[in-house]
């Protein structure tokens, strides 16, 4: 049981789950994929524990598709942070009183936050005042974002605070607040509150000032998202170990990946009622592997009859076997959360991705900074034809849709 504590502000006096002590322990890695690796060589084998190795200890916020603009921003931040520099702070918030949404919402919301404060000069913070606090799933591998907004230092206590809230703008409506003025002189106040589920990263490049801003650093739209999550947030040790044991397999370049990932609707959780999805799996395989590669199909779904059914037809297929009611809208615990995430991560690490509409798959194709390797198909595509390039959905057209982006 999870003792309860009471917030120690003058204002809140509910009850809040004490997480301190809160350890995620990972789970066994899914039969199928220990027959993959059962099936490779000895010296596939190397090569896989030599990449987890890598991969585990190397700062993907470093990839030369991130630009250059890591040091400067970590300094600028430590220096506000001990009082070397003007105060201003922008702090993303998540509480009781606005709709932060499920994490694909929250990490939309937290990602365009940071972005605002690369962009404005200002130290960027985090909070989630609830289910549970964000250092419960992440850690910070490169700055100190954690911050408690119920009680605030005291330094920050006394800056002149204004907030900016966005909470389920449109997408009009997030560009007429954003693309087209100038953030530090529209946004004065030392201390920012920042209340958002949207994502605005791609749509930056459209702005009046701060397109060719973002371009100088070394940041294009479609490696912004992943570049800033791995600056932010790293998952723990336990989870990042399984993560690595799948995306390392899936880095060997006798390996072809495709990621299925398929919201299963009610009442329709028989394989083939998803015939389409892996229709177009095939015609990916047959377009784009390479004839002495061996094909693999990483299967995400939400409904364990479809995992099941999937998992005793196809040889080649591969699942995490975390739990089917994990998904990143579902908060009832970090152990949900944390597995949604580490399916997501893997997810975004096939060679080619084929998703459902909404924030589960965009969150993934935006993470792998990969062009022309996702498909989005919904009930009224069904008859894609997945082997010509123009059926991959673009980062443009993925940041309008659901939570924008």
């Amino acid at each position: 049981m999870i003792p309860a504590r009471y917030d120690e502000s003058e204002n809140q006096d509910y009850p809040k789950n004490d997480y301190s002590n809160y350890t995620y322990m990972r789970n066994k890695t899914h039969f199928t994929y220990d027959d993959v690796v059962g099936s490779l060589t000895d010296e596939e084998r190397d090569d896989i524990n030599k990449t987890q190795l890598l991969e585990m200890n190397t700062n993907e916020s470093l990839d030369s598709s991130c630009g250059t603009w890591q040091d400067n921003y970590s300094m600028l931040h430590e220096k506000i942070l001990s009082g070397n520099e003007a105060q201003r702070y922008v702090s993303y918030i998540c509480d009781d009183k606005n709709n932060c949404g499920g994490l694909s919402d929250r990490i939309l919301g937290m990602t365009s936050a940071f972005v605002f404060a690369l962009l404005t000069n200002r130290a960027f913070l985090a909070d989630w005042q609830i289910p549970f606090p964000l250092e419960t799933i992440f850690s910070s591998p490169n700055i100190d974002w954690s911050h408690d907004s119920l009680n605030p230092s005291s330094n920050i206590r006394e800056l002149e605070t204004s907030e900016i809230n966005v909470i389920d703008f449109d997408a009009k409506n997030l560009d007429q607040q954003f693309m087209l003025s100038n953030w530090t002189t529209k946004y004065p106040s030392p201390f920012i509150k920042f209340y958002s589920n949207r994502g605005m990263i791609i749509r930056s490049f459209d702005s009046k000032y701060y397109s060719q801003s973002l371009k100088d650093m070394g940041l294009r739209p479609h490696t912004t998202f992943g570049c800033v999550v791995d600056y932010l947030f790293r998952p723990a040790p336990s989870a990042l170990s399984f993560i690595t044991q799948y995306t390392s397999l899936f880095a060997l370049p006798s390996i072809f990946t495709v990621g299925i990932q398929i919201n299963a609707q009610n009442g329709f959780t028989s394989l083939q009622d998803y015939n389409h999805y892996f229709n177009c799996a095939d015609q990916l395989t047959q377009t784009y592997a390479a004839l002495n590669q061996k094909v693999i199909y990483y299967l995400v779904t939400d409904s364990s009859e479809l995992r099941n059914e999937a998992v005793q037809k196809f040889e080649h297929l591969v699942v995490s076997g975390l739990p089917t009611d994990s998904n990143l809208d579902n908060l009832d615990n970090p152990d949900n959360v944390i597995n949604a995430m580490i399916e997501s991560w893997i997810f975004s690490k096939t060679d080619y991705r084929i998703i459902s509409s909404g924030n589960y798959g965009k969150l993934s194709a935006f993470y792998s900074k990969q062009l022309h390797t996702t498909v989005s198909i919904g009930n009224d595509n069904q008859a894609l034809d997945c082997s010509k390039e123009d059926t991959f959905i673009t980062f443009i057209k993925l940041a309008s849709e659901s939570s924008l982006g």
